[in-house]
């Protein structure tokens, strides 16, 4: 497993591992929030199938993303700063 820095390109690392640390805090805090409520009206059985659906939803999602990813690289642009003219 590799760290979420070292996996980003130099330039994008600040960008990626800002995103990358808001989603786990936004996963950890709406996710309690909403199965707290399927809990509470449903009871722990139906908790329990809907955490395990959102995981598995938000694992084929990943698994996507890291297919395409695989599939269609982008390619590296490198930008010098010779690259534009000044006016």
């Amino acid at each position: 497993m590799c760290s979420m820095p070292g996996a980003a390109v130099p330039s994008r690392r600040r960008p990626d591992s800002g995103g990358y640390s808001t989603s786990l805090y936004l996963g950890l805090g709406l996710g309690s929030f909403a199965l707290g409520l399927v809990i509470t009206e449903q009871g722990y059985g139906a908790g329990f199938v809907a955490g395990a659906g959102a995981g598995a939803v938000g694992t084929a999602l990943a698994a996507t993303l890291w297919i395409t990813r695989l599939r269609w690289p982008r390619e590296s642009v490198t930008a010098t700063r010779e690259a534009v003219p000044r006016a």
